[in-house]
């Protein structure tokens, strides 16, 4: 390629196979001739999951679901993968890159408590992928949490339908993605929130809101003033009312 601008670029190939294998790298072109540019291309990884814990006796885990979400806007997010009926999950096409773990479809209680992968616990950082060999990622799940019902209302003290409720944690583990929870206030100004694991945290809601403002540390820093502390227990049923900033 010729005539590039200075900067920084996403490099990206496909090959013209069947299985249409591809390939992303980031390269910064200089003043100066670019000489080389390497890529690799492939079907990307497949990342079996093993799940741990004590399931309670009659819990349905059927609808559970294992997904990865690129932290690089440019690279792919595969698929979702379901538990099988054998209870082996595997998701599949997973190109290099970096991604959060996100679990969902688990029941009310539970929560996803630890998970490694390569003696790497990808909630404190997150799933490195590369195409060196990979070992089985070890998801320990929770059933002790706890649920948050409650009503957000307006300035005037009315239900407010449609405003972004969101359970921010206490500022130690404001790092982890997985800690957060976020809803949407019903017709009634009602919400729910499920499978929160034990720990302190803070009950916002926003009329309007760009969605994960809230994980940036200089935008909760304008409203850290508004939020309802509440403490959450092993199994607790709580509720709380919080008026919506606007």
């Amino acid at each position: 390629m010729n005539g590039v601008t200075p900067g920084t670029y996403i490099l990206s190939a496909k090959s013209l196979s069947a299985d249409e294998q591809i390939g992303f790298a980031t390269i910064k072109v200089l003043d100066v001739d670019y000489l080389r540019a390497d890529l690799v291309l492939g079907p990307g990884v497949t990342i079996k999951a093993r799940l741990f814990g004590q399931v309670p006796p009659g819990t349905d885990l059927s609808r559970l679901q294992i997904s990865f979400l690129p932290l690089e806007s440019y690279i792919p997010a595969p698929a979702a993968s379901m538990i099988q009926a054998n209870g082996s999950i595997a998701v599949a096409n997973v190109q290099p890159g970096n991604y959060l773990l996100r679990a969902s479809g688990l029941p009310d209680t539970a929560y996803v408590k630890a998970a490694q992968l390569d003696q790497r616990d990808v909630l404190e950082q997150f799933v490195h992928v590369q195409y060196e060999s990979q070992t089985s990622l070890d998801i320990q799940l929770a059933f002790d949490g706890g649920q948050l019902n409650g009503t957000v209302t307006n300035a005037a003290g009315l239900p407010l339908e449609g405003a972004t409720v969101v359970l921010v944690p206490d500022r130690v583990r404001r790092h982890r993605p997985d800690q957060y929870r976020a809803t949407t206030s019903g017709a009634d100004g009602r919400f729910s929130v499920v499978g929160i694991a034990p720990a302190e945290y803070k009950l916002f809601a926003w009329e309007s809101v760009e969605t994960n403002a809230w994980v940036n540390p200089d935008f909760m820093a304008n409203y850290e003033q508004y939020g309802l502390g509440l403490s959450v227990g092993s199994n607790e049923k709580i509720s709380g009312q919080v008026r919506a900033i606007r």
